[in-house]
C-alpha cells in the first residue's frame, strides 16, 4: 500500500511534458498580369514548447501543394527548403539553422511565403493526390523534424490585397540554397546567375531576383543587396 502511495505522490508532483501546436494564417495576393499568386504566412506558437519547424503541404511520407512553389522566403534565422514528392505534388519545409531562432511559445513569427499558380480556393481544398487532407495540413516540430511527435494541423488561407505590377517578390539572401545566408559565396552565386550559371534544383535562386520579368537588371542587383542587409524587397 505503501509504495501505490508514493508512486502516487510522484505522478502528481511530476510537471506536465511539454506540448508542440501552432496555428497558422496564409495571405494569398493575386499578382496582376500573371497567373501567379504570392502568399505569405504568419506562424503562430500556441504550445508549451518551442517550434523550430514547419512544414508546410505536408505530413510524412505526403506532399500536398499542387503546384511549384517559387521565389521562397522565410524569416531571419529560418531557411525555405522545397521537397518535390509523389504525383508531383510539392510541400515547403520551413526551419530555424539554430536554438537561438525557434519561435517561443506565445509568439507569432512573420516572414514564411512563396509565390505559386495555387489560387486561395486551391490551396483551402483538399488534396488531389491525397483527399484525406487538405492542401495546407502541415506538421510543427519543437526542433528538427521528425525529431519529435511533432503536431499535425491546418493552415487557414485568406485573400489579400491584389499587387500590381507582375512582380512576384525578392528571391533569399540564401542565394546559393546552402543553409548559410548573406555569405560571401551567396554574392558569388547570385552574380554567376546573372552571368548563366544559376543554382541548381530543388534552388530555385533565379537572375530575375525582385520578380519583376526583367532578368539580371540593376533592379535585380540593387534588390538583392537590399535583402542581403536585411532590408526590404
Amino acid at each position: 500500500m505503501r509504495n501505490k502511495l508514493v508512486l502516487a505522490v510522484f505522478a502528481c508532483a511530476s510537471p506536465a511534458m511539454a506540448q508542440v501546436a501552432a496555428t497558422a494564417t496564409l495571405t494569398s495576393h493575386a499578382q496582376t498580369g500573371t497567373p501567379n499568386y504570392r502568399n505569405e504566412i504568419t506562424l503562430q506558437n500556441t504550445g508549451t514548447t518551442t517550434v523550430g519547424t514547419f512544414w508546410l503541404g505536408w505530413i510524412p511520407g505526403e506532399d500536398f501543394l499542387p503546384s511549384l512553389p517559387a521565389a521562397t522566403t522565410a524569416p531571419i534565422g529560418w531557411y525555405a527548403y522545397i521537397e518535390q514528392g509523389l504525383y508531383d505534388s510539392y510541400s515547403v519545409e520551413y526551419y530555424a539553422y539554430s536554438p537561438a531562432y525557434y519561435l517561443e511559445p506565445g509568439q507569432s513569427l512573420q516572414g514564411f511565403g512563396f509565390v505559386s499558380a495555387d489560387d486561395p480556393a486551391t490551396l483551402q481544398s483538399l488534396s488531389t493526390n491525397f483527399p484525406r487532407y487538405h492542401c495546407t495540413d502541415s506538421y510543427v516540430y519543437i526542433g528538427q523534424a521528425e525529431a519529435d511527435a511533432g503536431r499535425l494541423f491546418t493552415v487557414s488561407v485568406v485573400v489579400g490585397t491584389p499587387e500590381t505590377g507582375g512582380g512576384e517578390g525578392c528571391g533569399s539572401a540564401d542565394f546559393n540554397c546552402d543553409g548559410d545566408v548573406g555569405t560571401d559565396a551567396d554574392i558569388e552565386s547570385f552574380f554567376a546567375c546573372i552571368s548563366g550559371t544559376c543554382p541548381s534544383a530543388p534552388c530555385t535562386s533565379s537572375a530575375d531576383f525582385n520578380g519583376d520579368g526583367d532578368v539580371g537588371t540593376d533592379a535585380d542587383i540593387e534588390a538583392f543587396f537590399r535583402v542581403l542587409g536585411g532590408g526590404a524587397c
